[in-house]
Protein backbone atom coordinates (compact mmCIF):
# COMPACT_ATOMS: atom_id res chain seq x y z
CA UNK A 1 0.00 0.00 0.00
CA UNK A 2 2.99 2.60 0.88
CA UNK A 3 4.55 1.80 -2.05
CA UNK A 4 1.26 2.60 -4.68
CA UNK A 5 0.76 5.93 -2.29
CA UNK A 6 4.57 6.34 -3.45
CA UNK A 7 3.97 5.88 -6.94
CA UNK A 8 0.93 8.07 -7.29
CA UNK A 9 2.52 10.98 -5.35
CA UNK A 10 5.27 9.98 -7.98
CA UNK A 11 3.09 10.87 -10.85
CA UNK A 12 1.56 13.60 -9.55
CA UNK A 13 5.49 15.42 -8.48
CA UNK A 14 6.09 14.35 -12.43
CA UNK A 15 3.17 16.00 -14.24
CA UNK A 16 3.53 19.30 -11.86
CA UNK A 17 7.30 19.46 -12.86
CA UNK A 18 6.56 18.83 -16.39
CA UNK A 19 3.43 21.72 -16.28
CA UNK A 20 6.38 23.73 -15.02
CA UNK A 21 8.76 22.81 -17.78
CA UNK A 22 5.80 23.95 -20.35
CA UNK A 23 4.99 27.08 -19.00
CA UNK A 24 8.67 27.86 -18.69
CA UNK A 25 10.21 26.78 -21.51
CA UNK A 26 7.41 26.39 -23.74
CA UNK A 27 6.91 28.22 -27.40
CA UNK A 28 4.47 29.32 -29.10
CA UNK A 29 3.41 27.30 -32.27
CA UNK A 30 2.43 28.29 -35.31
CA UNK A 31 -0.71 30.33 -35.51
CA UNK A 32 -4.27 28.94 -36.73
CA UNK A 33 -7.84 30.45 -37.34
CA UNK A 34 -9.01 28.68 -34.26
CA UNK A 35 -7.50 30.76 -31.42
CA UNK A 36 -5.93 28.52 -28.50
CA UNK A 37 -7.48 27.41 -25.62
CA UNK A 38 -7.08 29.33 -22.50
CA UNK A 39 -4.78 26.18 -21.15
CA UNK A 40 -2.36 26.43 -24.36
CA UNK A 41 -2.14 30.23 -24.25
CA UNK A 42 -0.65 29.61 -20.87
CA UNK A 43 1.47 26.75 -20.87
CA UNK A 44 3.04 28.74 -24.29
CA UNK A 45 3.47 31.91 -22.92
CA UNK A 46 7.04 32.10 -20.87
CA UNK A 47 6.82 32.83 -17.12
CA UNK A 48 7.45 35.69 -15.67
CA UNK A 49 10.08 35.95 -12.90
CA UNK A 50 7.58 36.35 -10.22
CA UNK A 51 5.62 33.59 -11.76
CA UNK A 52 8.43 31.62 -11.89
CA UNK A 53 9.17 31.84 -7.95
CA UNK A 54 5.45 30.86 -7.02
CA UNK A 55 6.22 27.65 -9.35
CA UNK A 56 9.45 26.89 -7.43
CA UNK A 57 7.73 27.72 -4.20
CA UNK A 58 4.86 25.56 -5.08
CA UNK A 59 6.96 22.57 -6.55
CA UNK A 60 9.04 22.56 -3.24
CA UNK A 61 6.57 22.77 -0.75
CA UNK A 62 4.54 19.96 -2.64
CA UNK A 63 7.61 17.41 -2.37
CA UNK A 64 8.33 18.89 1.75
CA UNK A 65 4.97 17.92 2.05
CA UNK A 66 4.61 14.94 0.60
CA UNK A 67 8.11 13.64 2.26
CA UNK A 68 6.52 14.91 5.41
CA UNK A 69 3.18 13.09 5.14
CA UNK A 70 3.48 10.64 2.24
CA UNK A 71 -0.10 11.55 1.29
CA UNK A 72 -0.20 12.82 -2.15
CA UNK A 73 -3.54 14.67 -1.95
CA UNK A 74 -1.65 16.80 0.87
CA UNK A 75 1.35 17.49 -1.27
CA UNK A 76 -0.88 18.30 -4.57
CA UNK A 77 -2.78 20.27 -2.16
CA UNK A 78 -0.19 22.24 -0.54
CA UNK A 79 1.47 23.21 -3.68
CA UNK A 80 -1.47 24.26 -5.62
CA UNK A 81 -1.69 26.70 -1.87
CA UNK A 82 1.99 27.62 -2.04
CA UNK A 83 1.05 29.20 -5.77
CA UNK A 84 -2.30 30.78 -5.16
CA UNK A 85 -2.62 32.02 -1.82
CA UNK A 86 0.17 34.26 -1.61
CA UNK A 87 -0.99 36.01 -4.81
CA UNK A 88 -4.75 36.25 -3.82
CA UNK A 89 -4.00 37.25 0.07
CA UNK A 90 -2.06 40.32 -0.69
CA UNK A 91 -3.85 43.15 -1.45
CA UNK A 92 -0.39 44.51 -3.61
CA UNK A 93 -1.75 43.87 -7.16
CA UNK A 94 -5.02 45.84 -6.69
CA UNK A 95 -3.17 49.07 -4.91
CA UNK A 96 -0.72 49.00 -7.57
CA UNK A 97 -3.26 49.41 -10.06
CA UNK A 98 -4.57 51.93 -8.33
CA UNK A 99 -1.22 53.82 -8.57
CA UNK A 100 -0.77 53.58 -11.59
CA UNK A 101 -4.00 54.73 -12.73
CA UNK A 102 -3.50 57.81 -10.41
CA UNK A 103 -0.10 58.17 -12.36
CA UNK A 104 -1.57 58.26 -15.66
CA UNK A 105 -4.26 61.11 -13.77
CA UNK A 106 -1.76 63.32 -12.65
CA UNK A 107 0.37 62.84 -16.49
CA UNK A 108 -2.35 63.83 -18.35
CA UNK A 109 -2.99 66.98 -15.98
CA UNK A 110 0.36 67.57 -16.65
CA UNK A 111 0.24 67.39 -20.78
CA UNK A 112 -2.78 69.69 -20.33
CA UNK A 113 -0.47 72.04 -19.16
CA UNK A 114 1.99 71.92 -21.15
CA UNK A 115 -0.21 72.23 -24.25
CA UNK A 116 -1.09 75.57 -22.68
CA UNK A 117 2.22 76.78 -22.89
CA UNK A 118 1.61 76.39 -26.88
CA UNK A 119 3.73 73.41 -27.44
CA UNK A 120 2.92 70.88 -30.58
CA UNK A 121 1.79 67.15 -29.36
CA UNK A 122 4.74 65.23 -29.89
CA UNK A 123 6.57 67.87 -28.49
CA UNK A 124 4.46 68.13 -25.05
CA UNK A 125 5.13 64.13 -24.96
CA UNK A 126 8.49 63.81 -25.16
CA UNK A 127 8.81 67.10 -22.69
CA UNK A 128 6.31 65.14 -20.35
CA UNK A 129 8.73 62.22 -19.62
CA UNK A 130 10.47 64.69 -16.73
CA UNK A 131 7.55 65.15 -14.89
CA UNK A 132 5.77 61.70 -14.85
CA UNK A 133 4.80 59.79 -11.82
CA UNK A 134 7.48 57.02 -11.21
CA UNK A 135 4.70 54.12 -11.40
CA UNK A 136 4.36 54.92 -15.00
CA UNK A 137 7.98 56.69 -16.19
CA UNK A 138 9.09 53.61 -17.84
CA UNK A 139 6.28 53.69 -20.31
CA UNK A 140 6.19 57.44 -20.64
CA UNK A 141 10.35 57.05 -21.48
CA UNK A 142 9.69 54.32 -24.09
CA UNK A 143 6.58 56.61 -25.76
CA UNK A 144 9.10 59.87 -26.04
CA UNK A 145 11.87 57.48 -27.08
CA UNK A 146 10.06 56.35 -29.92
CA UNK A 147 9.10 59.70 -30.77
CA UNK A 148 12.28 60.91 -31.06
CA UNK A 149 13.51 58.05 -33.18
CA UNK A 150 10.96 59.19 -35.70
CA UNK A 151 8.13 56.95 -35.36
CA UNK A 152 4.73 57.84 -36.45
CA UNK A 153 2.68 59.96 -33.51
CA UNK A 154 -0.50 57.63 -33.66
CA UNK A 155 1.86 54.27 -34.06
CA UNK A 156 3.55 55.42 -31.00
CA UNK A 157 0.57 55.65 -28.83
CA UNK A 158 -1.08 52.51 -29.63
CA UNK A 159 2.39 50.86 -28.66
CA UNK A 160 1.85 53.30 -25.37
CA UNK A 161 -1.33 51.78 -24.81
CA UNK A 162 0.00 48.41 -25.18
CA UNK A 163 2.82 49.00 -22.45
CA UNK A 164 0.55 50.68 -19.73
CA UNK A 165 -1.90 47.19 -20.60
CA UNK A 166 -5.33 49.16 -19.18
CA UNK A 167 -8.44 50.39 -20.13
CA UNK A 168 -7.95 53.79 -18.67
CA UNK A 169 -4.66 53.78 -20.58
CA UNK A 170 -6.38 52.52 -23.94
CA UNK A 171 -9.32 56.06 -23.10
CA UNK A 172 -6.08 57.96 -22.61
CA UNK A 173 -4.43 57.16 -26.20
CA UNK A 174 -7.18 57.10 -27.74
CA UNK A 175 -7.71 61.00 -26.84
CA UNK A 176 -3.94 61.85 -27.62
CA UNK A 177 -4.96 59.81 -31.03
CA UNK A 178 -7.65 62.00 -31.72
CA UNK A 179 -5.74 64.79 -30.61
CA UNK A 180 -2.95 64.68 -33.27
CA UNK A 181 -5.59 64.20 -36.01
CA UNK A 182 -7.48 67.50 -34.92
CA UNK A 183 -5.16 69.33 -33.90
CA UNK A 184 -7.59 72.14 -32.13
CA UNK A 185 -7.40 74.51 -29.24
CA UNK A 186 -10.05 72.20 -27.67
CA UNK A 187 -7.03 69.90 -26.75
CA UNK A 188 -6.62 71.44 -23.25
CA UNK A 189 -10.06 71.20 -22.57
CA UNK A 190 -10.11 67.34 -23.63
CA UNK A 191 -7.31 66.09 -21.51
CA UNK A 192 -8.59 68.36 -18.50
CA UNK A 193 -11.46 66.80 -18.39
CA UNK A 194 -10.00 63.31 -18.92
CA UNK A 195 -7.89 63.33 -16.19
CA UNK A 196 -11.06 64.10 -13.98
CA UNK A 197 -12.76 61.35 -15.39
CA UNK A 198 -9.64 59.26 -14.48
CA UNK A 199 -9.51 60.62 -10.79
CA UNK A 200 -13.32 59.67 -10.46
CA UNK A 201 -12.25 55.76 -11.79
CA UNK A 202 -9.76 56.08 -8.98
CA UNK A 203 -12.01 57.16 -6.56
CA UNK A 204 -14.61 55.03 -7.37
CA UNK A 205 -12.18 51.97 -7.29
CA UNK A 206 -10.80 52.69 -3.99
CA UNK A 207 -14.33 52.31 -2.88
CA UNK A 208 -15.05 49.40 -3.90
CA UNK A 209 -12.06 48.04 -2.76
CA UNK A 210 -12.40 48.77 0.34
CA UNK A 211 -15.69 47.10 0.54
CA UNK A 212 -13.75 43.50 -0.66
CA UNK A 213 -11.39 44.03 1.78
CA UNK A 214 -13.18 42.04 4.68
CA UNK A 215 -13.45 38.88 1.95
CA UNK A 216 -9.80 38.95 1.36
CA UNK A 217 -9.01 38.96 5.41
CA UNK A 218 -11.90 36.09 5.85
CA UNK A 219 -9.60 34.01 3.10
CA UNK A 220 -6.74 34.68 4.96
CA UNK A 221 -7.79 33.35 8.68
CA UNK A 222 -9.83 29.93 6.65
CA UNK A 223 -5.83 29.81 4.78
CA UNK A 224 -4.46 29.26 8.13
CA UNK A 225 -6.88 27.68 9.86
CA UNK A 226 -6.69 24.86 7.17
CA UNK A 227 -2.81 25.03 7.77
CA UNK A 228 -3.10 24.44 11.40
CA UNK A 229 -5.54 21.50 11.50
CA UNK A 230 -3.56 19.61 8.59
CA UNK A 231 -0.12 20.32 10.58
CA UNK A 232 -1.89 19.01 13.12
CA UNK A 233 -3.59 16.23 11.79
CA UNK A 234 -0.51 15.27 10.47
CA UNK A 235 1.65 15.45 14.04
CA UNK A 236 -0.88 12.80 15.31
CA UNK A 237 0.08 9.65 13.66
CA UNK A 238 -2.40 7.60 15.52
CA UNK A 239 -5.74 9.67 14.39
CA UNK A 240 -4.43 10.31 10.65
CA UNK A 241 -3.29 6.59 10.03
CA UNK A 242 -6.76 6.27 8.40
CA UNK A 243 -5.01 8.57 5.40
CA UNK A 244 -2.18 6.02 4.78
CA UNK A 245 -4.66 4.29 2.70
CA UNK A 246 -5.87 4.60 -0.91
CA UNK A 247 -9.38 5.40 0.37
CA UNK A 248 -8.31 7.62 2.66
CA UNK A 249 -6.27 9.42 0.24
CA UNK A 250 -9.14 9.43 -2.13
CA UNK A 251 -11.18 11.07 1.29
CA UNK A 252 -8.69 13.62 1.33
CA UNK A 253 -8.56 14.92 -1.70
CA UNK A 254 -12.24 15.43 -1.47
CA UNK A 255 -12.34 17.14 1.77
CA UNK A 256 -9.23 19.62 0.21
CA UNK A 257 -11.10 19.92 -2.90
CA UNK A 258 -14.28 21.23 -0.77
CA UNK A 259 -12.21 23.34 0.96
CA UNK A 260 -10.33 24.88 -2.16
CA UNK A 261 -13.34 25.41 -3.94
CA UNK A 262 -14.67 27.56 -0.75
CA UNK A 263 -11.37 29.61 -0.72
CA UNK A 264 -11.95 30.19 -4.66
CA UNK A 265 -15.77 31.07 -4.13
CA UNK A 266 -14.92 33.35 -1.65
CA UNK A 267 -11.92 34.87 -3.98
CA UNK A 268 -14.04 35.63 -6.95
CA UNK A 269 -16.38 37.27 -4.74
CA UNK A 270 -13.79 39.36 -3.29
CA UNK A 271 -12.55 40.19 -6.70
CA UNK A 272 -13.64 42.15 -9.51
CA UNK A 273 -13.74 40.61 -12.81
CA UNK A 274 -10.94 42.73 -15.52
CA UNK A 275 -12.16 44.92 -18.02
CA UNK A 276 -11.41 43.92 -21.32
CA UNK A 277 -9.26 46.42 -23.70
CA UNK A 278 -10.62 48.36 -26.73
CA UNK A 279 -8.13 50.11 -28.00
CA UNK A 280 -6.57 47.76 -30.94
CA UNK A 281 -4.74 48.96 -34.29
CA UNK A 282 -6.12 48.43 -37.11
CA UNK A 283 -3.90 44.75 -38.70
CA UNK A 284 -2.84 44.40 -35.32
CA UNK A 285 -1.04 40.99 -33.93
CA UNK A 286 -3.24 38.37 -32.77
CA UNK A 287 -2.39 39.23 -28.99
CA UNK A 288 -4.56 42.00 -29.40
CA UNK A 289 -7.11 40.83 -31.32
CA UNK A 290 -10.68 39.30 -29.07
CA UNK A 291 -10.88 42.17 -27.80
CA UNK A 292 -13.92 44.54 -27.12
CA UNK A 293 -13.70 47.00 -29.78
CA UNK A 294 -11.62 48.62 -32.00
CA UNK A 295 -10.59 52.61 -31.58
CA UNK A 296 -12.02 55.01 -34.80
Amino acid sequence: MTTLIALLGGAGLAAGLLTVWSGLFGRSGPQTTRPPSRLAAMLRRPLQPQQRRRSAAAAVTGMVVLVATRWPAAAIAAGLAAAWLPRVMSGRPVARQLERLEAIEQWVRKLAGLLGASRGLEDTLQTSVHHTPAPIRAEVGLLAARLRSGMNLDEALYRFADDLDDPVADLVAGALIHASQVRGRGVQHLLTDLAAMVADDVTGRREVEASRAPHRTTIRGLAVIFALFGAALAARPDYSAAYDTVLGQLVLAVVLGVCGTGLVTMHRLASQAPVERFLTKPGASTRHQGKAGMAR
